[in-house]
């Protein structure tokens, strides 16, 4: 457990996976105090009640209610939180103490970074986050192939280390054990160049995506003689419609020029590639930055899927090299799924998902549609719309969208046995109040739309 931290203007840093807890600073005098996670939007401040959940698995509370414990971190829980005993401006001002005594929670990953060595063939290993954690670590545990190595207070390696593909380490902060970094492995190791294998974590890039990657390093010593092709990202999932950015960063030999930069498509599971070429709509080469190439493809289409590779051609050599895998681009389009049916009997719990073929980026915003309408004109990072007890209102064709990629519709159909009992028209332009009412595990932030009538509330949350 993380300590605990005064809610005012606050950065924690802490592991992913492991627990914190956040402290209000309101005065113990106050009733009715609640925990806010705080976002911001074009129109001011969005804050979701997360006070409102008292039984969801990640989120506990003390008794008094001043102390928000949050389990099991990940980077959808990184945000920042407040308390108040009085409900947040959406655009704060002086008397707006939840916004102006806010903590910002950041979830970092523990990684061992690999860094060339002065002597020989060698390179050596540091334990590190991207972040200096707010409780500094009372010792650096050092594994090797799985087993226990050694305990130090120095995040640095001891020895410096040869490359054995078959040798894998990784490290962890004492008392997080179970927290351990992703392993690496030392592939290769020469005078102008290190190759390094990660088992997954932040320097793969993969937001989704577990996967290992090969990456290589000029030492910095001969550098110069380095060959070398590195992505931002290798595994990219793109909607159908919009666009998306392939970024290389290469190197190459100083006296080899390069005469041409290209791009190749592989299919998927097949061997079959192709040459990427540039034209003025749907594909883009920038080559602006020095050692930096990014392919720029518009209006996706399945089509479009495959595994993307930059290559370099001096008037010597072609660089093509296994050693350096492309980037994956998966192009989706975007479903609506309802569960358990899409005809339901009044009163059952429905859920609505925004569906894709493959994860999209953590920072996606989704709205939803009822007939055409949004149900509301703030996004949400929930793909997820829950309606608690369905009834005749619900009953129309829903769809969703991110940016300006729309859905196609689903009708949801509502059986009950009511049928000869007459429903009041719904008024033309209906304003739509929001209230936050369910945390669930496939989603840290639900909110709820509920449609305000005198005689009943329909409550949908997402």
């Amino acid at each position: 457990m993380s300590p605990s931290v005064e809610g005012k203007p606050n950065s924690i840093f802490a592991l992913k996976g492991s627990s914190v807890n956040l402290s209000c600073s309101a005065p113990r005098s106050a009733a009715n105090v609640n925990w806010y996670m705080v976002s911001k939007d074009h129109a001011g401040y969005v804050y979701h009640n997360v006070s409102a959940h008292r039984n969801h698995e990640d989120f506990s509370f003390s008794e008094d209610h001043f102390t928000l414990t949050i389990r099991d971190l990940r980077e959808c829980t990184g945000k920042c939180y407040c308390c108040s005993e009085t409900t947040p401006k959406e655009r704060p001002d002086e008397t707006d103490s939840c916004q102006q005594n806010s903590i910002q929670l950041q979830v970092i990953d523990l990684q061992v970074k690999v860094f060339p060595a002065s002597e020989g063939q060698k390179v050596t290993l540091m334990c590190s986050s991207s972040c200096p954690l707010t409780e500094s670590p009372a010792a650096f545990i050092w594994y090797q192939d799985g087993e226990f190595l050694y305990e130090d207070w120095s995040p640095w390696y001891q020895e410096l280390v040869s490359s054995d593909q078959a040798v894998r380490y990784s490290c962890a902060i004492k008392g997080y054990e179970d927290l351990r970094a992703p392993d690496v492995s030392v592939d290769s190791v020469s005078g102008s160049c290190f190759s390094v294998t990660y088992a997954e974590g932040t320097m793969c890039s993969y937001k989704s995506q577990k996967q290992s990657c090969s990456i290589t390093f000029p030492t910095g010593v001969n550098g110069s003689d380095c060959w070398s092709v590195n992505y931002d990202s290798r595994r990219i999932c793109g909607l159908k419609g919009s666009s998306v950015n392939i970024s290389s960063k290469y190197s190459h030999p100083e006296y080899q020029q390069t005469l041409t930069n290209r791009w190749y498509k592989m299919k998927i599971n097949t061997k079959q590639e192709e040459e990427v070429m540039e034209n003025k709509t749907d594909v883009n080469y920038q080559n602006d930055t020095r050692n930096q190439h990014i392919l720029r493809l518009n209006n996706l289409d399945e089509k479009n899927s495959g595994e993307y590779e930059f290559r370099m051609k001096t008037e010597q050599y072609e660089r093509k090299s296994s050693r350096f895998p492309g980037v994956t681009l998966i192009v989706t389009g975007l479903l609506v799924d309802v569960q358990p049916a899409a005809e339901v009997t009044e009163g059952q719990r429905v859920t609505l998902t925004c569906s894709t073929s493959c994860p999209l980026s953590e920072n996606t915003n989704y709205i939803w549609y009822l007939n055409s309408r949004p149900l509301s004109l703030t996004k949400t990072p929930n793909k997820h719309l829950i309606i608690d007890a369905v009834s005749r209102e619900n009953e129309g064709n829903y769809s969703c969208s991110v940016e300006t990629i729309h859905s196609t519709g689903k009708t949801l159909t509502i059986n009950t046995d009511h049928m000869n009992e007459e429903f009041p028209a719904q008024p033309a332009e209906q304003e739509l109040h929001y209230s936050q009412i369910a945390l669930e595990k496939i989603n840290p932030i639900y909110s709820s739309y509920q449609q305000h009538q005198e005689q009943e509330h329909v409550t949908y949350s997402v």
